[in-house]
């Protein structure tokens, strides 16, 4: 497997007031692994609230990669909808992963097809059923649930993750590590 290339961190987190907001948790993870490992990474927290804002901040992201070769992995907490067919913003917007798409697409253009992508959502994987072989691809990688995993399992799993990730740079050995964290009986994680 192709290791990852990445010079930032991006952490998309779009998680109702009153909940367990797993974003903010694993932004203190990977800022205290990035200064440990001295890897020297551009650790970003974004907290949005509608579809809005997420268009605007992957706008905004894609100009960054093209103008001054920001190559984030991004990471989105949020949650999947049951349907399988997108995310429910902490606003209670739907953005379906037909919108993601085009926009996701973009960036990965402006990355020169390094994007990689975790999606910590319910359901997260299923971004790849909008795929055609035709189209251009939306992520080098990407990765997530394809069925409804608990917030504190999501938390633990990634932050196993994003451990080995920024260690080794091994996008194999970080996925291994994120599956093996998951708890006995919980599906694992699609790549």
């Amino acid at each position: 497997m192709k290791k990852v290339h990445f010079n930032r961190v991006v952490i998309i987190q779009s998680i109702p007031e009153g909940e367990l907001h797993t974003g903010t948790k694993l932004h203190e993870d990977i800022d205290m692994l990035n200064i440990a490992y001295d890897r020297r990474l551009d650790v970003k927290l974004y907290n949005i609230k509608t579809k809005t804002e997420l268009l605007e901040l992957l706008f905004c992201l894609t100009n960054e990669a093209s103008n001054y070769g920001q190559i984030p992995i991004l990471h989105i907490e949020a949650h999947g909808r049951d349907d399988n067919r997108g995310l429910v913003l902490a606003s209670d917007d739907f953005i379906s992963w037909k919108d993601l798409k085009d926009p996701l697409i973009k960036l990965n253009i402006a990355t020169r097809n390094n994007l990689f992508i975790v999606l910590a959502a319910c359901h997260g994987a299923n971004l790849t059923e909008t795929l055609l072989p035709t189209d251009r691809a939306p992520c080098w990688g990407l990765i997530g649930p394809k069925k409804q995993i608990p917030a504190e399992v999501l938390l633990k799993s990634f932050s196993a993750f994003h451990k080995e990730l920024l260690w080794t740079g091994s996008g194999g050995k970080a996925v291994k590590v994120l599956n093996d964290a998951a708890p006995r009986g919980v599906t694992g994680y699609f790549f």
